[in-house]
């Protein structure tokens, strides 16, 4: 029994170590292994390019095509299609989709025909469900109306009857109190406060609480002004500091030099051409050389740049050759990103801008 554990323990171990390994070798593939890639454009009377990138051959490729029937592009893998844009239909097929989309456009009309009869009848419908409200509602109105009427003329009989009861109670009240009189004017002059309110707002009161209020307001702007100018002095102060640091020009010469191998890294190991131009202009057609003349280390001794100064031109082909590994972009990227001057200088400048409060 413990003889076959073992061994199911072992198997599973081999299988463990195996889906390790190749997830290693596949990772060092990634890394180590390039992505090949090669361009070609073409103008004479046509304009032509052609673009093919590859990873271990026929693992991964990928190519597109363009001329003057279109763009195409494949991306294959071992041999077999994945991605294509290329057009595979016949003209039997294409026939089939055209009166599949005939009968579909049919269809939708039919549908829609259908819905619109339906909203026709909801509204009709709504309209008589209207019309027998507004009925129901003028005839509870009319007989609201009579039943008002009845209660007024009863309700006016009611305050005859108390009108009478109160100017005789109040008769016999002030038979019986002949002092009543001064104290109703007595308590009248009490509760009058109408010396103690407050005098009614004319248009000049209220014209300065207006100015008042502007002038707060302009107060408040002039004074956030500022404080904003001063901040921004005090952070104009603190950028010139973190530029002057010597820390952050040690960054900046650890950036400067892992850029610089970067892009030799990515440079095309073959480029070959040869371009005539010319814009019409000799003055432009020279200023164009001009800003040509700056990047001529990129194409010196590789692409051969005829100027036309007599006419406007544009012809020639170029083809560029190259290769791209994963681990030489990680490896500049991290001596980058782990540079102790590097770090510094990218916390203090968070610290500044305010990432860190």
């Amino acid at each position: 029994m413990l003889h076959i554990f073992l061994l199911i323990l072992k198997i599973l171990l081999i299988t463990v170590l195996i889906l390790v390994g190749l997830v290693l070798v596949l990772l060092l593939l990634l890394l180590f292994v390039p992505v090949r890639y090669r361009f070609y454009a073409e103008k004479h009377d046509n304009f032509i390019c052609k673009l093919k990138a590859s990873w271990l051959g026929f693992v991964f490729c990928f190519k597109a095509n363009y001329d003057e029937n279109g763009f195409v592009y494949w991306l294959r893998s071992f041999g077999g299609t994945l991605v294509s844009n290329e057009d595979g239909f016949s003209e039997e097929s294409q026939e089939e989709t055209d009166t599949e989309t005939e009968a579909a456009e049919s269809e939708k009309e039919t549908r829609m025909r259908e819905k619109a009869e339906a909203r026709e009848a909801k509204k009709l419908k709504k309209q008589e469900k209207a019309e027998a409200r507004k009925v129901k509602k003028q005839e509870k109105r009319e007989q609201a109306e009579s039943g008002k009427a009845k209660k007024t003329e009863k309700q006016e009989a009611e305050d005859a009857e108390s009108d009478q009861q109160d100017g005789l109670s109040d008769q016999m009240i002030q038979d019986a109190d002949p002092d009543r009189e001064d104290r109703d004017a007595n308590r009248e002059f009490a509760e009058d406060h109408s010396e103690f309110q407050k005098s009614p707002e004319t248009i000049f009161t209220r014209i300065g609480k207006k100015f008042d209020r502007f002038v707060i307001a302009v107060k408040d702007k002039i004074e956030a002004v500022v404080r904003k100018l001063h901040h921004m002095k005090d952070k104009a102060e603190q950028y010139k500091k973190f530029v002057r640091a010597g820390t952050t020009k040690q960054a900046f010469q650890v950036l400067k030099r892992n850029v610089i191998l970067l892009l030799k890294h990515l440079n095309p190991t073959k480029i070959k051409g040869q371009v005539t131009y010319g814009s019409g202009d000799p003055a432009s057609t020279g200023k164009q050389l001009g800003y040509l003349s700056l990047i001529l280390p990129l194409y010196y001794n590789k692409i051969d740049i005829t100027p036309d100064f007599s006419k406007k031109i544009l012809k020639g082909d170029i083809f560029i050759k190259g290769r791209i590994r994963v681990y030489n972009i990680l490896y500049y990227c991290c001596k980058v990103y782990f540079n102790k001057y590097v770090k510094r200088s990218m916390a203090y400048l968070k610290k500044i801008s305010g990432g860190n409060k």
